[in-house]
């Protein structure tokens, strides 16, 4: 409560250099798709992009994507039947968009054009959503806190539970799909180890919660309003990321 805002107080840049929100939020919007139209036209030639620009608009990387799932349509409907419920719908429709668009850019650039700031999320969650189901039913999550049990005791877990879950959380950024996937087996570790649930509590949310702050997901709608991209953010993300963790770590280690 006393060192975030004095924090933010001090890596604030000065007025000067503080980029401003249209007064008018409307008038963003509606300049927006100005804005995408001149961003699919501003082709950079690939010796000038950076790796993940090239990833973005390669046909590879859609092409794996998409044909990963239609593998799995293909096994869905030969073992199912004709199953066709909403989730197969939703994930039919998610694929060919990906197929028919040629690379994730171009998939990105229409999603923004078609549903404005709300198109990260759109995007994002079904992948969420996979990697969540994968990480469960393949027993991935139970084979990591097997690990952090065996290299732990009492006192070490609640850190090692608290760097574990800030990970894990990358890939599942919602506190009740994590807890259903791991709540359970580092909730058995911890007991395996002689900690108070309590404390194992403590740990889980606290490391689940604090990636959340260089987890980009949340900030995607804002970021459209504002105008900005994540990378404008993401140095005082990390600096509140490092200082709050040093802040958790030191706390524990004195009343724990």
């Amino acid at each position: 409560v006393i060192v975030v805002p004095l924090l933010a107080s001090l890596i604030h840049t000065s007025p000067k250099d503080t980029p401003e929100m249209p007064k008018d939020i409307l008038d963003r919007f509606l300049a927006q798709e100005e804005a995408v139209m001149a961003m699919k036209s501003n082709h950079k030639d690939k010796s000038e992009m950076t790796f993940a620009e090239r990833v973005d608009n390669s046909f590879i990387t859609t092409f794996i994507i998409g044909i990963a799932g239609i593998v799995y349509l293909v096994y869905w409907f030969y073992t199912e039947g004709f199953d066709l419920n909403l989730d197969i719908m939703n994930f039919m429709l998610l694929m060919i968009g990906i197929l028919c668009h040629g690379s994730p850019r171009n998939l990105l650039n229409a999603c923004e054009e078609g549903v404005r700031s709300a198109y990260g999320v759109l995007v994002q969650f079904p992948f969420y959503a996979g990697i969540q189901g994968m990480m469960s039913t393949s027993g991935l999550v139970a084979i990591i806190a097997n690990a952090f049990a065996e290299n732990s005791n009492a006192t070490t877990y609640p850190f090692l539970c608290y760097i574990c879950m800030a990970i894990i959380n990358f890939f599942i950024p919602s506190s009740g799909g994590i807890f259903m996937v791991a709540g359970p087996a580092l909730g058995e570790a911890a007991l395996s180890v002689g900690l108070e649930p309590n404390k194992f509590l403590i740990a889980f949310t606290a490391g689940e919660t604090i990636s959340n702050i260089i987890q980009p997901f949340w900030a995607i709608p804002l970021l459209g309003i504002a105008g900005l991209k994540m990378k404008d953010i993401m140095g005082y993300c990390i600096v509140f990321f490092v200082v709050l963790t040093a802040i958790f770590f030191g706390v524990w280690a004195v009343m724990w």
